[in-house]
């Protein structure tokens, strides 16, 4: 995949031709610095930061202790006005069609929350270095210090 390997002049760094824009980029690259292509991958539309010294990708850790935590809190919060709501249509008769599934999801609504926030990962700003913290399924965000886009992809954040 990777073709063109030469010697970079006066710098003493290997080189290679980007297989996507064929533009000059070091052999050790991970992401084209003109394209913003992933070169240790298939093809994908993800952009990163472009000029030199700036590789734009940022590691994260997991976050599956707090994300759980902050997930049971969230559901705990909204499953006691799902309950008084699922309990009151109850009483109303044919509204106990809808109150007992409400009562039910009440129940449930905490352990979706930890669930939902095991697949939490915490790591800096790619652009600014601030400490945030994002779901892992999600596509990207916007660091709340810099206000810049933020690309997660395979647990890790990328420039956009």
């Amino acid at each position: 995949m990777i073709a063109n390997v030469s010697l970079a002049g006066t710098r003493g760094l290997r080189m290679r031709k980007c297989p996507f824009c064929a533009e000059d980029i070091q052999d050790s690259a991970i992401v084209c610095r003109h394209c913003g292509r992933e070169l240790t991958a298939t093809p994908a539309d993800l952009r990163v930061a472009r000029g030199p010294g700036a590789s734009g990708v940022t590691e994260t850790t997991s976050a599956k202790g707090q994300g759980a935590a902050s997930g049971f809190a969230v559901g705990l919060a909204g499953s006691g006005c799902l309950f008084m709501a699922g309990l009151l249509l109850t009483f109303t008769g044919i509204g106990a069609l809808i109150g007992i599934p409400m009562i039910l999801g009440a129940v449930l609504l905490p352990f979706i929350g930890a669930l939902v926030g095991l697949g939490t990962i915490k790591g800096p700003c790619p652009h600014c270095g601030q400490s945030i913290t994002a779901q892992s399924a999600q596509p990207g965000i916007d660091c709340q210090a810099c206000k810049r886009r933020i690309v997660i992809r395979e647990k890790r954040f990328f420039k956009a």
